[in-house]
């Protein structure tokens, strides 16, 4: 374990905090550097990527999946419908060497998978599906997901 002083980042090395209470001229001492201007950062040095016991699949974020769990064998979801994981993401193994995790077309669509915000809407038919609300759930495409992603598919980028 390495440890190194680095400057604070809640007070920017000043030691002094100035928020919404602190008016005018008046700051407070700063409760993470205790007003040195400076904390201890201690990390381990990177000498690889190391194996995790237990996995078998793997997955992009599961932020995109709002919420939904996930599992490496197919399962039938609260609404009786399969869920065949074993066909989205990849082996373990697979990941180690490099593959990527296929996209779980059932769960999001393509504007989820890589969302950048508007204007870079991955369709033409994301921002007509979407309109001005910018949310995913107003979508009129939304429980189209699977065409979809065969039309993102097929964009020749």
């Amino acid at each position: 374990m390495i440890t190194i002083e680095i400057e604070c980042a809640s007070c920017k090395g000043t030691g002094l905090y100035k928020g919404a209470g602190e008016r005018d001229g008046a700051a407070v001492v700063c409760s993470e550097c205790k007003g040195t201007g400076k904390v201890d950062f201690s990390y381990n040095e990177f000498t690889g990527r190391k194996l995790m016991d237990g996995v078998t699949r793997v997955y992009h974020g599961n932020y995109k999946l709002h919420g939904k769990i996930i599992s490496d064998k197919d399962v039938v979801d609260e609404d009786n419908k399969m869920i065949k994981f074993s066909q989205y993401g990849c082996t373990y193994d697979k990941w180690i060497n490099g593959g990527t995790p296929v996209h779980f077309k059932c769960l999001y669509c393509p504007y989820e998978a890589d969302n950048s915000g508007e204007g870079n809407e991955p369709l033409e038919r994301c921002q007509k599906g979407i309109g001005k609300s910018q949310k995913i759930a107003d979508c009129g495409f939304y429980y189209e997901k699977e065409t979809c992603w065969d039309m993102f598919e097929n964009i020749d980028f």
